[in-house]
């Protein structure tokens, strides 16, 4: 038997818990400002962040974006606080994604 015929071991999968964190806080500081991606890709480009929407819309929906990223969204989205309780975030050894919606509360526009 060939080196290639060996079955592969199995892959451990990445924890998606943390990424759909991150995006679920991006995706609400965006809902309580009334912004669209489009209106994002706006105010990135003010400070001189150029994106477009369809990257955006990627780059946010996988959740795998770098702190500064982050940070640029919150400062481009005139962001001053941020609700990061607890209760979004997996518990330690956790590595399960939100499998719903059901994980974040209800943001309506505006809220603060």
């Amino acid at each position: 038997m060939s080196e290639n015929q060996y079955p592969r071991p199995p892959q451990k999968r990445p924890d998606t818990s943390w990424e759909a964190a991150a995006k679920g806080l991006l995706r609400i500081a965006m809902i309580r400002r009334e912004m669209s991606y489009a209106d994002l890709v706006k105010a990135l480009g003010e400070w001189g962040i150029e994106e477009n929407e369809r990257n955006l819309r990627n780059k946010i929906a996988r959740g795998t974006f770098s702190a500064t990223f982050f940070l640029q969204c919150l400062a481009a989205m005139g962001c001053e606080e941020l609700d990061i309780h607890p209760r979004y975030f997996p518990k330690p050894g956790e590595a399960i994604a939100f499998k719903s919606r059901t994980g974040w509360p209800k943001v309506e526009p505006g809220e603060n």
